[in-house]
């Protein structure tokens, strides 16, 4: 028997990743469920960076930092997942590269739910607790030149309904439903014409029958949401019914909170 040191040592086989074959079971029993639903409906999360999915969407290393740059693609090959929510809009414009490489991670046909800015949907500037009024609140231009062309730009092959989040009003920056209705009807009317929106309430106030037909005459979704200052879902539900959005043939995307 030769002493000799082989040329080439032959590695051994890595052992089986269990986070994967836990995802590729999650996979099975998610697209027997995928199957039966109505092309229409898509379900997704309001972000997808959460190390704690590994062995249900994330399998092999993960961390935080890694699945918030590159986790996409693993979450747009679940079944069940076809939407999915860009909350860090909200805080600040998102770089075109960024988008650029959120798109190159999704198939075709996948679309993400972005939120407005609070610079224009938020009533005060600065810190929490801050009263600066906001001079951009519901400015339709800077909502076009922060968010709305640069997903045009990089994103628009999966750029699903874009969500205008209206959070509490401040102590000293509140607004009479009635006003805050006449501006939300301006600025749907100066919002181009093709691409989705949906409005995300968190006032109990502004959820009116005046609300209603506002969404309705420019076929704008509601975003029914799980809030502590709003009402239940069902009671969301009745001042807006999902019906009276389809008849404006108005598609919405379902999204989790």
């Amino acid at each position: 028997m030769s002493n000799q040191i082989p040329l080439f040592d032959l590695a051994p086989d890595a052992p089986p990743d269990p986070s994967a074959e836990s995802v590729a079971r999650v996979h099975e029993e998610a697209r027997r469920i995928a199957d039966e639903l109505p092309d229409g409906i898509r379900f997704g999360t309001s972000s997808w960076s959460f190390p704690g999915w590994k062995g249900i969407v994330y399998s092999g290393s993960v961390t935080a930092a890694s699945i918030a740059k590159d986790g996409l693609r693993q979450y747009a090959r679940h079944p069940l997942l076809r939407t999915v929510g860009i909350d860090r809009s909200y805080y600040a414009p998102i770089p075109i590269d960024d988008l650029r490489r959120y798109a190159e991670q999704l198939p075709d046909g996948f679309r993400g739910c972005a939120k407005a800015p609070a610079s224009v949907t938020s009533t005060t500037v600065g810190p929490p607790g801050s009263d600066t009024p906001n001079p951009d609140f519901m400015s339709v231009s800077r909502l076009v030149e922060e968010q709305l062309l640069p997903f045009h730009i990089a994103f628009a092959n999966h750029t699903g309904p874009f969500i205008l989040e209206f959070p509490p009003f401040g102590r000293h920056a509140r607004l009479e439903p009635a006003a805050f209705l006449a501006g939300l009807d301006r600025v749907l009317e100066g919002l181009p014409k093709e691409i989705q929106y949906a409005v995300e309430l968190r006032y109990q106030r502004l959820l009116t029958d005046e609300y209603r037909r506002i969404l309705k005459r420019h076929g704008i979704g509601h975003t029914y949401n799980y809030w502590s200052a709003m009402p239940a879902l069902a009671v969301q539900a009745r001042v807006i019914p999902p019906e009276d959005l389809r008849s404006e043939e108005h598609t919405s995307e379902l999204q989790s909170h």
